[in-house]
């Protein structure tokens, strides 16, 4: 699986590579409060992993390192699925009930299986 945070815009350009980057997998693109989040739902071998991670990246170099995501909502924050395909991959049970719920939406390709997937809560100050 691969998380990435996209804190600019995303233009006709762009959106081309991301899909030509995550064609083969089972992927969502979606809006938030400042930017975008891909979430990359296809259980992955480390080379597949650093193979989109550095496309990625090297798209929009991210402060982030791809490995944990928010889920709350921040204050006033309104998500919104931009784009997303559905894959005969292997996919995280849990993260596809979330994202299903969130976005009304079914994973009928993929294959969910159980996944050892760690969800912390904490508080920030920041909105």
């Amino acid at each position: 699986m691969v998380f990435y945070d996209i804190d600019k815009p995303i233009d006709y350009n762009r959106e081309i590579r991301i899909y030509d980057i995550l064609m083969p997998y089972t992927y969502l693109l979606y809006s938030t409060k400042n930017g975008y989040h891909i979430i990359v739902l296809s259980i992955l071998n480390l080379r597949e992993y650093a193979k989109i991670y550095t496309k990625l990246h090297a798209m929009f170099k991210s402060w982030y390192t791809g490995t944990v995501l928010r889920l709350s909502y921040k204050k006033d924050e309104y998500q919104c699925l931009y784009m997303y395909n559905d894959t005969n991959t292997m996919i995280s049970k849990e993260l596809a009930h979330i994202y299903e719920k969130r976005f009304n939406i079914k994973f009928t390709n993929s294959i969910k299986v159980d996944s050892k997937v760690f969800f912390t809560k904490y508080n920030s100050n920041k909105g």
